[in-house]
């Protein structure tokens, strides 16, 4: 999804990383998160949220509270359509171009895949 040389550049990362907006919609996404998240993330119906598994939404939400703040090594479980898995995050607020707020994430994998827990 990202676009341009930098687009190219940020596919081959094999960090998961994102653009995520004030909504926790995920604006913008590299190969990698594509591969880890599936095919909703590039359908506007699914938001971050979307793929926490159920223990950590509530701390998930909690980060789209204003006004967003830097986190380093945020831990969140992901329940993706292979696996579930525990990322670690780098978060950084950014302005978006719409003029929006939002959050820069890259994240790398922490645990082994588990079960898949259900929606």
């Amino acid at each position: 999804m990202p676009d341009g040389q930098w687009g190219d550049v940020v596919d081959l990362m094999p960090q998961v990383m994102m653009v995520v907006d004030g909504t926790g919609r995920v604006v913008q996404a590299n190969a990698a998160a594509l591969r880890v998240l599936g095919d909703g993330l590039e359908t506007a119906e699914l938001g971050f949220l979307d793929f926490v598994a159920p223990p950590d939404r509530q701390k998930a939400a909690a980060a789209w509270r204003a006004p967003f703040t830097r986190r380093l090594g945020w831990q969140v479980r992901l329940d993706t359509p292979a696996a579930q898995a525990v990322f670690s995050f780098d978060c950084t607020p950014l302005a978006l171009r719409d003029g929006g707020s939002g959050l820069a994430m890259i994240g790398r994998q922490v645990t082994g895949c588990l079960p898949p827990l259900g929606r």
